[in-house]
Order: structure tokens, then sequence, then C-alpha cells
């Protein structure tokens, strides 16, 4: 995972709203009613969300593979204390110390997973990690964006003392995009030392997914788009059969084959 790259992720990868997925997350527990007293931010990288997290609930456990990735993000921890727990795990694998009232994955951490039995297995975990009455916030890549958006492209990003290189390659057949990094970063004697990363992401049927949560034990989803999230009180199901699944789409499905991200909450 994320090792050189993740001493300049903040900066070279500006662009990404986390402000947007905030107010989303924000939006969507007023309008439940729901105050959680602990947030689990599984994939939290650098701890790009902290702040807003830490607004909206009194602690945090922060979950992710790259030991690099964690200490940055423990730099952002420190000004809340020990309101913040940082942890090294895995999707697939983590355990927390006790069970929280909300789950977020934010950025496409779920893409990560190349197959459909880790997505599946990824998704109990969480399940198993919630509080009864859990909610569960996640977003992925949609096909459209693994197949048209990002494509087989070079992308470039630089700031005053690095710069990244991206070449991106779709495999067709399985809907994986493999990103290759090249960093160039400056040292103190204002030479470049060049490091190489490669990481791989795929995207999945939105049908596949729906039924990777079903098996997980969520019962109720719903599904909105690029950052599209109406919420509106006729929306909200209440039936209470112990083993239904309910599915609410808060978006034109007609528009479905051009949405480049899914958001999604589960309970």
């Amino acid at each position: 995972m994320y090792s050189q790259f993740a001493y300049v992720y903040d900066r070279l990868m500006g662009d990404i709203p986390y402000d947007r997925f905030a107010a989303w997350i924000e939006e969507s527990l007023v309008f439940l009613g729901c105050t959680p007293s602990t947030i689990l931010d599984l994939g939290c990288g650098t701890g790009a969300m902290f702040d807003a997290m830490m607004r909206l609930s009194r602690q945090v456990i922060g979950i992710d593979p790259s030991s690099e990735m964690l200490a940055v993000a423990s730099e952002k921890a420190i000004t809340y204390g020990q309101r913040i727990t940082l942890m090294q795990g895995d999707a697939t694998t983590f355990r927390v110390p006790r069970k929280v009232d909300a789950c977020i994955a934010i950025c496409d951490v779920f893409n990560y997973l190349l197959d459909m039995q880790p997505l599946q297995t990824a998704f109990s975990r969480v399940k198993a990690s919630l509080k009864d009455d859990g909610l569960f916030f996640f977003d992925m890549h949609t096909l459209h964006k693994i197949h048209d958006v990002l494509g087989n492209n070079v992308y470039y990003e630089a700031d005053d003392d690095a710069i990244m290189l991206m070449q991106t390659h779709v495999e067709e057949e399985t809907s994986t995009v493999n990103y290759s990094l090249m960093l160039f970063l400056q040292e103190a004697d204002g030479r470049y030392r060049l490091e190489e990363e490669s990481h791989q992401q795929r995207a999945y049927p939105l049908e596949g997914i729906l039924q990777a949560l079903k098996e997980a034990g969520f019962r109720e989803v719903y599904i909105g788009a690029d950052f599209s999230f109406p919420w509106s009180q006729n929306l909200m199901n209440t039936n209470d059969k112990e083993n239904s699944f309910h599915v609410t789409r808060l978006y034109d499905e007609s528009d479905e084959k051009q949405f480049s991200r899914w958001q999604f909450l589960a309970r």
C-alpha cells in the first residue's frame, strides 16, 4: 500500500472533496436523529476526516493498513489526545476494541479489494464491529469511473518539492485499474529522489455490492451518487420483518451508467 506517497499524499491529492463527504455524513446523521459516540474511520489514511468526525462524535478509531499513512495521521490526532485511537489493520481482518455507533470508509476504500470474497468479508467485519443500530457510510468507484473516466491515461500533479506522474491501465474483463506512480521528491540539496509505487482498484456491479451487504447482515441500504443524497421522510423504510432487505435509490435510475461514485448508507 502507500509508503513514500503517504508523506506527500495530502498535498498532491488536494482535490479530494473531504468537505463534501463530511457534509453527506453530517446531513444523514441529522436527518436520522443520530448522535454517534464513537465512529470507526476504516481506511483512515492520513486522517483527513478526523476533524469532521470529531465534530460529530466523542471518539474516533482510525484503522489503516499503511504504517506510513498512520504516521501522518498521528500528527493530526495529537490535537485530540486520547479521543482518537489509531490501529494498523486490513479491512478484511481488523478488530475494534469495542463496538462502534458508526463506521465510515471514505474515498473508495473498498475498491482496493480485488475480489468479491474479500469485499464480502470486509462488509461482514464492519457489521460485526457495529452496535445493533449502527450506521455504515462508504463510497465506491463505479464501473463507469474505472472504464471511461480513469481509463488508460497519464496524470500529473506537482507541488513545491514533489512531483507525481501516474499512469493508469484498465483490465477490461475484470474492471480493474492499475496505477503506476512515479514520485520525484526533492532532497535538501535540491536534487530529486525517484520513488515508484503501484496500486490496484476494482469496480463492481451495483447489484453485486448490494448482495454482499445483504449477506453481511445489513437489512437497509440507501444509495446516492456523485454527492447527491436527497433525504426526505417518505424514503424511510419502516418494515421490520426479520429477514427483509430494503434498498432505496436516491438518484435517477435513468442516469445510472453515467455516475462516477456510489455512496452507501447501510444499517
